[in-house]
């Protein structure tokens, strides 16, 4: 069982490499010509396409305060579903990268809860009420199925759920749920008071 598993763990990491050395590698040089620059050794996909093919795939990756290994990183290519770890790493570097402007990431939440009274945590209704920033992105779990972000403009009053896939193939998905609950709080988030709160999907 465990040489089956490191097996396929290996193929993926191939699979990850190719599609860092085909797919984004020549994007970002392109990019980097087309903005008057040049290519002077290793592009950012390049290197990191170098550093997987020589870490062990168990080995924890670097920078994040919570356990994530090199392995979990290789779904990232092309149709592809991106696993729990990933979304979490991707929104943590997000929080590190911009975290001195008018956005917060709220943690992930998983839906449908098991208490159908109260699908948003209590924990992630408070943060919501104590926000001061413009823009809160919070990622979702749709059903144990795939990953959405649900985005709250707090300047225009405005909730925007955003999902890759065709919502009509997803009948229990929760928007509907957030739309009721951000209506319900929307006299308690900072908002313009003359606006009222838009949905947009």
């Amino acid at each position: 069982m465990y040489l089956g598993d490191l097996a396929n763990t290996c193929k993926l990491g191939l699979q990850c490499y190719s599609w860092l050395m085909t797919s984004v590698d020549p994007l970002l040089e392109e990019r980097c010509r087309a903005a008057g620059g040049t290519v002077c050794g290793e592009t950012e996909a390049y290197a990191v396409a170098k550093e997987l093919m020589k870490t062990w795939p168990h080995t924890q990756l670097p920078g994040f305060d919570f356990l994530i290994e090199w392995s979990n990183i290789y779904c990232a290519r092309e149709e592809t579903w991106y696993n729990d770890l990933v979304i979490e790493a991707f929104t943590t570097t997000l929080s590190a990268k911009y975290g001195k402007n008018k956005t917060i990431f709220l943690p992930q939440l998983q839906l449908p809860d098991t208490n159908e009274g109260n699908r948003v945590p209590e924990a992630t209704r408070e943060a919501l009420e104590k926000a001061t920033e413009d823009y809160i992105f919070l990622p979702i779990n749709l059903n144990s199925s795939h990953w959405a972000c649900i985005v709250v403009d707090n300047v225009k009053g405005a909730l925007m759920c955003y999902d890759s896939v065709d919502k009509r193939t997803h009948p229990e998905a929760p928007a509907g749920d957030c739309e009721r609950d951000y209506q319900h709080n929307a006299h308690r988030f900072r908002s313009n008071d003359d606006a009222q709160p838009d949905i947009e999907r």
